[in-house]
């Protein structure tokens, strides 16, 4: 087997087919308002995405010379760099 076929195969055995097929749905137009209907947040753009993002790591409101700000949390240095261990 040659290089190039090796590579292939290797690709070929990580990937994930159910999980493929899941992210890459497939179905008529009345079969996405159903589940649009079941699941509202499967219709949301990737902007409001990011924003739903940002703010799930929650928000402080705080008055600065007569001016009030909102400190996003997401934006936070954390002590850990977000490491998963």
């Amino acid at each position: 087997m040659s290089v190039g076929q090796e590579i292939v195969s290797l690709i070929d055995e990580l990937q994930d087919q159910r999980q493929f097929r899941e992210q890459h749905w497939e179905g008529s137009f009345s079969d996405y308002l159903h589940v649009v209907s079941g699941n509202p947040t499967v219709a949301r753009t990737a902007f409001q995405r990011i924003y739903d993002m940002i703010m799930s790591h929650g928000t402080t409101e705080y008055t600065e010379n007569k001016q009030p700000y909102v400190h996003y949390h997401f934006f936070e240095d954390r002590p850990d760099n977000f490491r998963r261990d």
